[in-house]
């Protein structure tokens, strides 16, 4: 054995019955905290970025390190599955989506004082009825994000929303929330880019 393996072994052993510690408490908070003392020490990049991601992300991370963990009580991963099931999957969905919609956000911006209904590529429908639009928005006050969310046949709900503004909006700068003129089911978010 190199010298110096055993500590850093020992590091290890030490950092998963942490994380098994945190993990059962179920607490995103505690999971951030837990990074802040082991992102350094094991040299780990993932840990870096988990904690500055906002909060939502780090519980469906949370949710995915529980189940996949064979130290953690039955019951507990149960009820962190049957999350993952409502919430994760559709919260996992939106965070792929926004990334790729900003891109072509990016390459496509609109002209503020233009009217016309933005081109198809930056719609996207869901199997619920949920249909949004993300698009970049230049205007002499300076450029903006500008998500358009609707649901044909149905009201959308707070969870949809929420998870919707974490995968789209940078969570440290301010959001707008406007009803729609016409459609108070229609709900628009700007954001203001540097």
């Amino acid at each position: 054995m190199k010298k110096g393996t055993g500590k850093y072994l020992n590091n290890f052993k030490e950092y998963y019955q942490e994380l098994t510690n945190v993990l059962i408490t179920r607490d995103p908070d505690m999971l951030v905290k837990f990074v802040n003392k082991w992102a350094f020490k094991i040299q780990s990049k993932k840990l870096h970025k988990l904690e500055k991601e906002p909060k939502e992300f780090v519980e469906l991370i949370m949710h995915q390190m529980i189940v996949a963990n064979d130290n953690i009580p039955d019951s507990i991963k149960s009820e962190s599955d049957k999350w993952l099931k409502e919430r994760g999957s559709q919260f996992n969905s939106f965070i792929k989506l926004a990334r790729k919609m900003r891109l072509v956000a990016k390459e496509n911006p609109i002209a503020e004082d233009n009217e016309d209904m933005p081109h198809s590529r930056h719609w996207a429908t869901f199997p619920s009825g949920l249909k949004i639009c993300f698009t970049l928005r230049d205007s002499v006050e300076g450029s903006m994000w500008h998500l358009s969310v609707s649901k044909i046949g149905g009201i959308i709900t707070q969870d949809e929303i929420k998870s919707l503004v974490v995968a789209f909006f940078d969570h440290e700068k301010p959001i707008k929330k406007l009803r729609g003129t016409y459609d108070s089911n229609i709900v628009h978010f700007f954001q203001p880019i540097d």
